[in-house]
């Protein structure tokens, strides 16, 4: 069973403008997303176990993943690599891709043989197989951009509500060695007979 996570180990990639669509990768195993990355320009991306991955996460042993190429250069774009002998579904926005081994371009990444296909701004890919699902398509830059104030705030709000359990802790910690009745130096044997005094009788005239 894979473990949910979301990879901070990326590269960092130039900051896009905010008219300019980054690509998002989406990685998800079984429906439930394990890792998202998001990429301003093209590069070669890979998944795997190792830690040298983009998408670094350990595969169940009916996977196997050693250094899988996802994502290429291609045509001054981002194309989308489908090793030969990959077995699943390709789903393109607005329906599936038919025969997709014919429309893309074969080409060897680091010995791998199989097909790139081309991502354009206005699509939405899923390569879907048996165990692992990859998504591909273009958002807004402020995608990207809001995930590290979204990580501060989800910090902060911890730090928080850890700091006030300690301090509610500590008061009642408090009320459980402090004294109940009011002569307590007597009922302490003298524990806090320099802290609390008795009151003093009223003396009459």
């Amino acid at each position: 069973m894979l473990q949910t996570h979301t990879s901070t180990k990326h590269p960092p990639q130039p900051q896009p403008s905010t008219e300019q669509k980054i690509l998002q990768v989406r990685i998800l195993w079984q429906g439930t997303t394990i890792d998202v990355g998001h990429f301003s320009r093209p590069k070669r991306v890979t998944m795997g176990s190792h830690p040298l991955n983009d998408f670094q996460f350990p595969a169940p042993e009916e996977v196997e993943l050693t250094n899988i190429p996802i994502i290429i250069p291609y045509l001054d774009g981002f194309g989308v690599f489908c090793p030969e002998g990959m077995t699943g579904e390709y789903i393109k926005q607005g329906g599936s891709i038919e025969d997709l081994f014919a429309h893309g371009q074969k080409q060897y990444v680091d010995g791998c043989k199989g097909v790139v296909y081309l991502i354009e701004d206005d699509e939405e890919i899923l390569v879907r197989t048996d165990s692992i699902d990859i998504e591909c398509k273009f958002v807004e830059s402020s995608a990207q951009q809001s995930l590290p104030k979204t990580k501060r705030i989800d910090y902060m709000f911890w730090r928080i509500l850890s700091f006030s359990a300690i301090l509610h802790f500590a008061f009642i910690l408090c009320f459980q060695f402090a004294p109940k009745e009011l002569n307590a130096s007597i009922i302490q044997k003298g524990k806090y007979a320099t802290l609390i005094i008795a009151p003093q009788p009223d003396e009459k005239p």
